[in-house]
């Protein structure tokens, strides 16, 4: 898994010869693993800058779709990946794990059920 941070957001992503830790995405579609803004800088643009990078990246290595999970109760993430093109995944909901991430960067692991969406790429 390759993993980006800054001061404005994370964004990991699985590919070839790495795993995401949600359990089995929809073959043929990398997972983009965790697009998190701080909640002081959403709505500025940037989860929308960190996915198209993410799409950009990932079309280059060329790769034709990606997928992501959601929670169930983000809508305003919903929101943004239906606006940028995804849409839902139609084989139903994907039980998966849920990285909650605490200050001094202590990671913890909780089991998630959440909405997959796809978007082709190109």
């Amino acid at each position: 898994m390759e993993e980006r941070a800054s001061g404005r957001g994370r964004l990991s992503l699985a590919g070839p010869g790495r795993r995401a830790r949600a359990a089995g995405p929809p073959p043929g579609r990398p997972p983009a693993h965790h697009l998190e803004v701080v909640r002081e800088r959403r709505n500025e643009g940037i989860g929308t800058q960190l996915l198209r990078a993410a799409e950009q990246r990932l079309h280059t290595k060329g790769h034709r779709r990606v997928a992501l999970g959601v929670n169930l109760d983000n809508h305003a993430a919903q929101r943004l990946y239906s606006r940028l093109g995804y849409t839902e995944w139609p084989h139903g909901k994907l039980a998966t794990t849920e990285t909650v991430y605490h200050p001094g960067g202590r990671r913890e692991l909780r089991p998630e059920v959440c909405l997959v969406m796809v978007r082709h790429l190109g």
